[in-house]
């Protein structure tokens, strides 16, 4: 294992050379890393319109402070009833969340990557 940019390095998949990073004890690809980072900042810019804290998420949603954080560093893959729990505590619809306007370029151009590779 190597640490490059402060981020644990497993190794390169030898069929796609997609470069895998330990997160949180699991395996994530960069596609999936950055979904997970869009998702964060969606989910942060969402708490920071309406003036909550990360505490008050969290509090309101009964899930754990750091966890949020972690959602919103997007080192966590957040599962899909977190997912509407976050949209539900919010007030705002899923789509809210899941919608990565102008940021889908980076997810596009993390999956072609990966294509172009293998």
């Amino acid at each position: 294992m190597t640490l490059i940019q402060g981020r644990l390095i497993q190794g390169q998949c030898l069929a796609c050379r997609t470069v895998r990073v330990l997160t949180k004890g699991y395996m994530r690809d960069d596609f999936e890393e950055n979904l997970c980072r869009l998702f964060g900042k969606n989910l942060a810019k969402v708490r920071k319109d309406l003036h909550w804290s990360q505490e008050r998420l969290a509090l309101e949603s009964g899930l754990a402070r750091s966890y949020v954080g972690d959602v919103e560093r997007g080192i966590r893959n957040v599962s899909l009833v977190n997912i509407c729990r976050f949209a539900d505590t919010l007030g705002v619809d899923v789509t809210i969340l899941m919608t990565f306007r102008g940021q889908d370029d980076q997810v596009k151009d993390s999956a072609e990557t990966t294509v172009e590779a293998a």
